[in-house]
């Protein structure tokens, strides 16, 4: 398993960037790999909620909530595709009136990916802080969230 990690600060508060990273509806807002996300289960996305996220790298993977801590810690873990076993860990912290977002990857490859592992990590970091930047100009732009 591969390690990536990366954090931003946000000039919001820890709810706002909170309401905004867990409506999986709004991934594709900021994540530019999710062409399309929608939470699969029933009810406010909590613990063993499931979602679909439409990937232009790995399809539509099936994913599972394995941590969730209101205004604090959300994870999910990919439970299909050629990524299952990978989880993504979104850890937030109040510092000086803004939000730290920190974003962390435990990558898990199966199969083929396997062998392209270290090129396909790599194109992973570049893309977490891209995304992180993405996710800090939507927030910071002043539109309604």
């Amino acid at each position: 398993m591969t390690r990536i990690e990366a954090s931003v600060m946000i000039d919001r508060s820890a709810e706002e960037v909170w309401r905004f990273v867990t409506d999986v509806s709004n991934f594709s807002k900021w994540d530019k790999g999710v062409i399309e996300s929608k939470q699969t289960s029933v009810g406010p996305l909590g613990l063993d909620s499931t979602m679909e996220a439409r990937t232009q790298q790995f399809g539509a993977p099936k994913l599972r909530v394995v941590e969730y801590e209101p205004n604090r810690k959300f994870a999910y873990e990919f439970s299909t595709g050629p990524s299952r076993g990978t989880i993504t860990t979104f850890d937030m912290e109040t510092v000086e009136g803004k939000s730290r977002l920190t974003l962390s990857l435990g990558l898990k490859l199966v199969g083929f990916y396997r062998l392209v592992g270290p090129m396909v990590a790599s194109r992973m970091k570049r893309r977490l802080g891209e995304n992180l930047g993405n996710l800090k100009r939507t927030l910071e732009s002043g539109a309604k969230l």
